[in-house]
């Protein structure tokens, strides 16, 4: 759980992506604030996005305006965000991913529930994912995950080894992975939650019958600082 994008730093060479970035980012939050969880677009000063590459400030603002119109298009159809298998069946679709047919089964309403591909690119998270997260969007897509959260390396081991035998074909169906129950601390956070994190379903996702991304989903609690 709780994992980013690669991020590269530099200096900012241009202003026209950073205030792409804002844009989105503030839309994010908007839409986000209509379903009652308030996370903030971005910090003053852009103090992590403006120092990404050209090259990355484009890939987080392609990810965003993803986002963004996966929200627009569950909204305007009538469903709301929080219908987790309408909002992750239509990520899905625009994604061009096919889960195994038992994947809906699965799910526990609370879950939060995170598409990643093969590179560890997060490409979906659903609304469950902010209710646990007071990091702002510029904090979440500008920097490792490992700035942003703290937990036992030999419980990222376990996952990357999983996530490793469902990318060789090794884990070919959605499975329950023998994860331990663990902690996951934000480090630097608004609030710095701390939260016990059970593992629900692991399983492939796939593109022209090749597994190309994995989806995982978590039962998060937050505990008392």
């Amino acid at each position: 759980m709780f994992m980013s994008l690669e991020v590269h730093i530099s200096q900012s060479l241009s202003p026209v992506e950073d205030e792409k970035f804002k844009s989105l980012a503030q839309r994010l939050s908007m839409l986000l604030a209509t379903e009652g969880i308030y996370i903030k677009g971005y910090l003053e000063g852009l103090p992590y996005f403006s120092r990404l590459t050209e090259e990355k400030k484009k890939s987080v603002n392609q990810s965003l305006s993803f986002y963004c119109e996966l929200c627009r298009e569950q909204m305007s159809e009538g469903y709301t965000l929080s219908d987790g298998p309408s909002f992750l069946w239509r990520a899905l679709g625009k994604l061009g991913l096919i889960p195994r047919s038992d994947l809906f089964q699965h799910f526990d309403k609370e879950a939060v529930i995170e598409i990643y591909s093969n590179e560890s690119v997060q490409l979906f998270r659903n609304l469950n994912f902010f209710k646990y997260c007071s990091y702002s969007l510029e904090e979440l897509h500008a920097k490792e995950w490992w700035f942003n959260y703290d937990r036992d390396p030999k419980i990222t081991e376990i996952i990357y080894d999983y996530a490793a035998k469902v990318f060789s074909g090794e884990l070919k169906e959605n499975f329950i992975p023998q994860v331990p129950v663990h902690v996951v601390k934000e480090i630097d956070s608004q609030d710095r939650l701390v939260m016990e994190v059970q593992f629900g379903v692991m399983g492939p996702l796939f593109k022209n019958k090749r597994p190309v991304a994995v989806i995982v989903t978590e039962i998060p609690r937050v505990l008392d600082n």
